[in-house]
């Protein structure tokens, strides 16, 4: 094992396109998923702008806000926005299979992000990148630690889309439930209201405050809290929540951020850019079905206004209609979701698991000098 360069064994490939090609596939940093190491989506004969090529093999990096992880290996040959670096192997150097460990990973992004330069978008240069130094075995050990990498790579992929699996079969029943039964309440129906807010009167000391970092975008649940001394908090920590509130992001419904509390304490106070739900005549997971319903999103979408921060209101999820069932038939649905969470929460655990053995591995055979 030696220590190299990034730019001893890899180059960036600044290849572009002679003449337009509208059968190449053409990758933005949108196509460009955090932390996912193969690329998946990109755009097909659409007018675009971008002239960079790259080859099947060939590492994208998002050299722009180096923080939110973005590197991919190409599956083809494509055409890519010129804030995506081509990083390519020199295969007598490093194996091509490799080198997307040596990229997509945490060393490498805070490397990135120390080096590069701006304010509202950073971007870092190839220049810098190629003076990042790491670990790197001989060529015959280099192929089987690439492919156990892989081999964890597919492994975490299949985790990932169980997870997607068990979502879907639980949302579908109640997309039918919304689409089969005549809508004659809403949601307003179900829920205790007003939600009590801090006040000059409020004696906390210290609160534990929610906010969209707080939220596990997977599992849906509370991650973290940020503790502040209630006279320093942030201007839109006002809403007095607790355990088993059912928190909706009202910015972007189109990436439903929603979280169910899982958190126990007297002091728990949720950004005003949540709508709170605190299921009180129905159960709680059967609030958490509709809310999670394509039919319910794609209403909330459809309802957004603004360009920039597309938004809805409290009064657009809490006049959202819903069938008046049974409580017989509510509880049935109720207790798939519960069941379906509990499945979510057991691959999670699994795959975070994984994910860690999958970091250890990167950090002692390529990690950083």
């Amino acid at each position: 094992m030696s220590t190299v360069k990034l730019g001893d064994v890899a180059i960036e490939s600044r290849d572009s396109l002679k003449e337009k090609d509208k059968s190449l596939p053409v990758v933005g940093l949108e196509h460009l998923i955090p932390e996912q190491i193969n690329l998946t989506d990109w755009n097909i004969g659409q007018e675009n702008t971008f002239t960079k090529t790259f080859e099947k093999g060939d590492v994208l990096f998002g050299r722009r806000r180096a923080y939110l992880k973005k590197a991919a290996v190409a599956p083809c040959k494509g055409i890519c926005s010129g804030d995506i670096t081509v990083i390519r192997a020199k295969e007598d150097k490093i194996l091509a299979e490799l080198l997307p460990f040596v990229i997509q990973n945490d060393l490498f992004f805070d490397y990135a992000v120390g080096k590069s330069a701006g304010s509202l978008s950073p971007r870092v240069k190839w220049v810098h990148l190629a003076n990042y130094e790491f670990n790197l075995p001989e060529l015959d050990e280099q192929k089987k630690l690439a492919e156990v990498l892989w081999r964890i790579i597919d492994t975490m992929e299949s985790y990932k889309k169980l997870l997607t699996k068990t979502d879907e079969m639980v949302k579908a029943k109640f997309n039918e439930l919304l689409l089969k039964n005549e809508r004659t309440c809403t949601i307003r129906d179900y829920v205790e209201l007003p939600i009590k807010k801090i006040t000059k009167d409020t004696k906390f000391d210290e609160i534990q405050y929610i906010d969209i970092s707080s939220i596990d975008k997977d599992l849906r649940i509370i991650q973290g809290t940020t503790n502040y001394q209630l006279n320093n908090a942030p201007s839109r920590a006002q809403q007095i929540v607790k355990k088993n509130d059912i928190l909706i992001s009202t910015v972007r419904p189109n990436l439903k951020t929603f979280a169910t509390i899982n958190i126990e304490a007297d002091n728990l106070i949720a950004s005003t850019g949540f709508c709170v739900l605190r299921a009180q005549k129905c159960p709680l997971y059967y609030l958490y079905g509709i809310i999670n319903s394509d039919i319910f999103t794609n209403q909330m979408i459809s309802e957004a206004t603004g360009i920039s921060y597309p938004a809805v209101n409290d009064g657009n999820i809490l006049n959202f209609k819903i069938p008046d069932i049974s409580e017989e038939q509510q509880k049935y649905l109720a207790d798939l979701v519960a069941k379906s969470e509990e499945s979510k929460s057991a691959i999670k655990a699994s795959l975070d698991s994984l994910t860690k053995v999958y970091k250890k591995i990167i950090a002692e055979n390529i990690g950083v000098k």
